[in-house]
């Protein structure tokens, strides 16, 4: 998504199919009301993780320009329930982690108890001594990106939660995905990619380094296939072996910068 436009692909086959470019806005049902997310109280929307604390009660946290923390009953989507709200005091990263909301804000990561959303709050702060860039989870670690290194974090106890490997960020990655596991590092300076296995998380196992086409700015993974969102378009990257991804497909993208503006699933 890019302003008022989006564009649609159909990667069911994994590489990608362009669908339609600079599509404009679907028509709102017109018996349906827009949430107008209260923007001037809490800021713009900027990041939306789902929470699923049990199957018939869907929540989303919401992270927002203002450096606040919200969380709402999105089970009627076109008016969803705030249930609590705090301030962060700083602008930060966030990711879930079971009844958790891991912050990265600055140098350190707090840990957030929002089990109870309308009385969430700081259980305890843990300094990663770096600026923090992006948070991942795949239970029970955390992986947090920083500018001087990959940080693991072992969640057993989250209210004591220790550090157990640190990785050198040898690429300047400034965002990270997860999928089983493979770590995907990106870096919006370097233009590379790197993967390492997670096998062994006291051990992490670097299996490759892949020159991305131009800087990424996001990625997500999917099935065999990694999707970097690259200045002008998107980049597909087979990742069936992942000690040798192959580029195949470049997508062009008719905006400035492809972004993504979803919730991870």
């Amino acid at each position: 998504i890019d302003l008022d436009q989006f564009d649609c692909f159909d990667i069911g086959n994994g590489p990608g199919v362009h669908l339609g470019s600079q599509l404009p806005k679907p028509t709102p049902d017109p018996d349906a009301t827009p949430w107008n997310f209260p923007s001037q109280q809490y800021g713009s929307a900027n990041r939306m993780i789902p929470l699923d604390f049990c199957e018939m009660n869907p929540f989303g946290v919401i992270r927002t320009d203002l450096n606040k923390l919200s969380i709402w009953d999105m089970r009627d989507p076109l008016q969803p329930i705030l249930l609590g709200a705090a301030d962060v005091g700083a602008p930060f990263v966030v990711e879930r982690f079971k009844n958790f909301a891991l912050v990265g804000k600055g140098t350190q990561m707090d840990i957030w108890e929002i089990s109870t959303p309308s009385q969430m709050h700081v259980d305890m702060t843990l300094d990663l001594l770096s600026p923090v860039y992006d948070i991942d989870t795949i239970v029970p670690y955390a992986y947090a990106t920083t500018a001087s290194d990959i940080i693991v974090v072992d969640m057993r106890n989250p209210l004591g939660p220790s550090i157990i490997n640190r990785v050198p960020n040898t690429i300047s990655a400034n965002k990270a995905a997860i999928k089983d596991d493979l770590l995907f590092l990106i870096s919006k300076t370097t233009n590379k990619m790197e993967i390492y296995s997670l096998a062994i998380p006291t051990n992490l196992q670097k299996l490759s380094t892949f020159q991305t086409r131009t800087s990424s700015v996001d990625v997500e993974v999917q099935d065999n296939f990694v999707y970097l969102a690259e200045n002008q378009g998107i980049e597909v990257v087979n990742i069936s072996d992942p000690k040798n991804p192959i580029q195949v497909n470049w997508i062009p993208v008719a905006s400035q910068e492809a972004r993504r503006n979803n919730p991870r699933s």
